[in-house]
């Protein structure tokens, strides 16, 4: 109807009719353009929204592997400083003393974040028999996921997030927890099987390894135990570094992300 309107007033050389019927298709043109433009941002912001709440799933689930991986890792060193110091052999301070943890001195991060759990540690040890060894030598390693951000890389949707801040953060973030993983996977696990095959050679299993007092013993009298577990002591400090530097990272991620799920949420009203 519209086209034939114009057409007449072409016709009837009405000019002035012409291009009031050429601004209001422009104006038309341009509100529906609007319109489709409103629309994709308002479902861009709402994948957004999915993208943010999948990621901070994967990571509050990442902190619980942590914390629970840290706590054997603090639990691994308090074992073994235990068995050395039943020895009677020296355990001097090592390369850990001058180490840091997100510019936090490594020493103020355990006593910050372990606290007064320090002394149940400890008394948990002193009433372990027979698996000290055990304790010892095995890792517990942590697993974070990359399920939410893996979709999201390869779905080539970063850009959908509209913080390149965050977006930095994440991606460093993922650096380091696959840098972590890596490093259990080359390092501390096969630590841990050497150290379980010295273990064999004299009569000790990391699920029985003999009394405490036997223990004591076999550690003091063979050069080649003690440094098996001086070795895995400097394992289990540069292991609880990582795990601290990848829970920190991970915190500080998470919070970013809450903060920006709620500027989302509010956009989305």
């Amino acid at each position: 109807m519209l086209l034939r309107r114009i057409s007449k007033h072409v016709k009837d050389q009405n000019w002035f009719a012409v291009a009031i019927d050429f601004v209001i298709v422009v104006l038309g043109v341009f509100i529906g353009i609007q319109v489709a433009n409103w629309n994709d941002a308002q479902g861009d912001r709402h994948r957004e929204t999915l993208i943010l709440q999948n990621i901070a799933n994967d990571i509050r689930s990442d902190i619980a592997s942590y914390e629970i991986a840290m706590d054997g890792a603090y639990g691994k060193i308090t074992v073994i400083n235990h068995i050395l110091e039943n020895a009677s052999v020296p355990n001097t301070p090592n390369f850990i003393t001058h180490a840091e943890i997100d510019g936090v001195k490594y020493k103020e991060f355990v006593d910050a974040y372990f606290g007064d759990r320090t002394k149940e540690f400890e008394a948990t040890v002193e009433s372990i028999d027979g698996e000290l060894w055990g304790y010892s030598v095995l890792v517990g390693n942590a697993q974070p996921s990359t399920t939410a951000f893996d979709a999201l890389a390869s779905g080539g949707e970063l850009g959908l997030l509209r913080d390149d801040g965050l977006v930095k953060d994440l991606q460093n973030y993922r650096y380091l927890s696959n840098s972590l993983v890596k490093a259990q996977d080359v390092t501390f696990r096969p630590a841990r099987d050497t150290a379980i095959e010295i273990g064999l050679e004299y009569g000790l299993t990391p699920y029985h390894g003999g009394d405490k007092a036997e223990l004591f013993s076999l550690v003091s009298d063979h050069p080649k135990l003690l440094a098996t577990l001086r070795t895995q002591l400097g394992w289990a400090h540069g292991h609880l570094t990582m795990l601290g530097g990848a829970h920190i990272s991970a915190t500080s991620l998470l919070e970013q992300i809450e903060l920006q799920l709620g500027v989302t949420e509010n956009d989305d009203t």
